[in-house]
């Protein structure tokens, strides 16, 4: 097995160190997933027996290896914590390039991202975003802002809450989770 990492200057070593463990973890998952199901993986049964729900869909979606582009809409979400935001509420979106899968009793499906960004005031941050997608098809967003230069909190972390296809939503649809 091949494991290629796309190098950036302005990433940290320590982003990029998280970045490698996390990439490793998922090669070693898939690998022991397909090892030990003769090449295939089968996804979990429905909790319903039926129709999936959209947490279902977004795990089996990932799990299937469909690459799945995660869209928030903080308009259509609810800020839980945090300094409010009354006057800019972003819609923005990335790649879901890797995730956690956690079991019952509280299952959910964890993935982040994390960029370089400017405050309104001109200040350079670094803005850490996790998500947390629970099987009650509610999504979780909390937003950290760190100092690029020390990586300590700047502000205290604000906390959303997403319906999954209205505030939070996955593309593209090929049949799963529409969007609105």
């Amino acid at each position: 097995m091949t494991v290629v990492c796309q190098v950036s200057r302005q990433q940290s070593p320590s982003l990029l160190l998280a970045h490698f463990l996390q990439t490793v973890f998922e090669a070693t998952y898939v690998a022991l997933l397909v090892w030990t199901n003769n090449g295939v993986y089968r996804c979990p049964p429905t909790s319903s027996g039926g129709t999936p729900s959209p947490y279902e869909q977004l795990r089996d979606r990932l799990l299937s290896g469909k690459e799945t582009v995660s869209i928030s809409d903080l308009k259509k979400c609810t800020q839980k914590s945090g300094t409010i935001i009354t006057n800019i509420r972003s819609v923005g979106g990335f790649w879901i390039d890797a995730f956690q899968i956690l079991p019952e009793p509280n299952a959910h499906i964890a993935y982040a991202d994390e960029h370089f960004t400017v405050t309104p005031d001109g200040a350079p941050v670094i803005e850490f975003l996790q998500y947390r997608v629970a099987s009650n098809n509610i999504g979780t967003l909390t937003v950290r802002r760190l100092s690029p230069v020390t990586y300590k909190p700047l502000s205290e972390p604000i906390v959303f809450e997403c319906q999954i296809g209205d505030g939070l939503r996955f593309l593209p649809e090929e049949g799963l989770l529409p969007a609105n």
